[in-house]
């Protein structure tokens, strides 16, 4: 399926009622899961449904193409997970790439295997044919970019991390170089937040809203792994404004 072909990506999300058995008790407990669904445009006809996935998915799904053409599909999602050890229950952020042609899974990674204490992610935002990557390790890397964020407390949490995921150069797919896919934390900031990073400059500038009403931004002069080189504070009179989707 390539990026010239026209078709509607969505998420679905339903309860999922799940039985335990125990020794004498049967308990039932409901989970979140999602799935993502392709359907065709004009004719609207489903073209294919994605294995459920674990939690609550975030914003939309992403189509993600690599200098050779090939197509998946990425996306974020949120599942409560039980933490073995302390038997604490966490807020996990997961990213997946499916396939593009049938929705089935490529590649995942839990956000608990990246940081010690997770808290879940806000909805990827992607850099469709960047001249590169603009992080220590995508220099000459034309695949595209997905970043995305955090999302402590709903976007209200003051600490955070903003994460990236490329795939290498000349990527096959083959199954060792699918065991090898790892996403890149790019840099510990002070706040979280519930909207995509938006990119431009052909994936060079990076710009996203955040909690406390900020807006922090990479305007090309640095890497994504550096300080954000532009702010803005969107608070008026002691105003809080809720921050939505946005563009440029």
């Amino acid at each position: 399926m390539s990026r010239g072909k026209r078709f509607l990506l969505f998420c679905e999300c339903t309860l999922q009622i799940v039985a335990h058995r125990f020794s004498l008790s049967l308990s039932s407990g409901g989970k979140i899961v999602s799935r993502v669904i392709a359907v065709s445009i004009p004719d609207h006809q489903e073209l294919w449904s994605s294995p459920v996935l674990p939690g609550e998915s975030l914003g939309s799904p992403v189509v993600y193409q690599t200098r050779s053409n090939q197509t998946y599909i990425a996306l974020t999602h949120n599942s409560d997970m039980l933490m073995g050890q302390t038997n604490e229950t966490v807020r996990s952020g997961h990213f997946t790439l499916l396939r593009a042609d049938n929705g089935q899974v490529v590649w995942t990674e839990s956000e608990l295997t990246r940081i010690e204490s997770p808290v879940g992610y806000g909805p990827p935002g992607i850099a469709s044919s960047p001249v590169f990557g603009n992080y220590n390790g995508g220099l000459h890397n034309q695949n595209d970019l997905v970043a995305w964020t955090n999302s402590d407390e709903r976007g209200r949490g003051n600490l955070g991390n903003t994460f990236a995921f490329q795939l290498p150069m000349n990527f096959l797919g083959t199954e060792n170089e699918v065991s090898n896919l790892a996403s890149v934390i790019l840099k510990t900031v002070r706040w979280t937040a519930t909207v995509q990073p938006v990119f431009g400059t052909k994936g060079r500038s990076m710009f996203i809203g955040a909690s406390g009403n900020q807006m922090r931004g990479w305007t090309g002069n640095s890497k994504f792994e550096e300080h954000a080189d532009w702010s803005s504070d969107l608070s008026t009179n002691g105003t809080n404004y809720q921050l939505g989707r946005w563009y440029m």
